[in-house]
């Protein structure tokens, strides 16, 4: 019986440290960006600020999470629209209720500050990958099997661009 529970132990110990992702306070974050710099985090935190992502094919989506005291910048772009709204939907619907959400991505360094590249989401225990398709196909081609050939900011169509 002691076999087995030491051997329980060192797996979860094994497991719990292959974790590419560190798990962090928002304060820890915001006060020594550099420490994280370049490095996989998650936080858990409330939306502060939440504008509608810009853009067409390609969407650009920026907003705040923290408090008054402590802000961090978030960011994600890129061909694939669909995605970033449902994200965008999911941290508005946070914000307004004044709940947290999950996140994971690098925290970056711009001249601006820091910026956490935002790579997931979750919220009400729906997680939100920000790296999956469906992908604007005029931008990959054919890179991305089962991906729609043209979004035209409303509706993916599977052929030739429809005007």
């Amino acid at each position: 019986m002691k076999i087995k529970l030491l051997v329980a132990a060192a797996m979860l110990i094994a497991i719990g440290s292959t974790s590419s992702a560190m798990a962090e306070e928002l304060s820890a974050v915001v006060k020594a960006p550099e420490r994280y710099t370049e490095k996989r985090i998650e936080l858990t935190a409330p939306v502060v600020l939440n504008p509608e992502p810009e853009g067409g094919e390609y969407k650009k989506w920026e907003f705040t999470i923290g408090s008054q005291q402590e802000q961090l910048k978030v960011e994600r772009k890129g061909f694939n629209p669909a995605v970033i709204v449902k994200g965008y939907q999911s941290a508005e619907e946070a914000r307004r209720a004044g709940e947290t959400v999950s996140l994971s991505g690098h925290l970056e360094r711009t001249a601006t500050g820091p910026i956490l590249e935002l790579e997931s989401l979750e919220y009400k225990g729906t997680t939100i990958h920000m790296n999956e398709g469906p992908f604007v196909d005029t931008v990959y081609g054919d890179c991305y099997p089962g991906s729609p050939k043209f979004y035209d900011g409303y509706t993916y169509y599977p052929g030739k661009f429809p005007y």
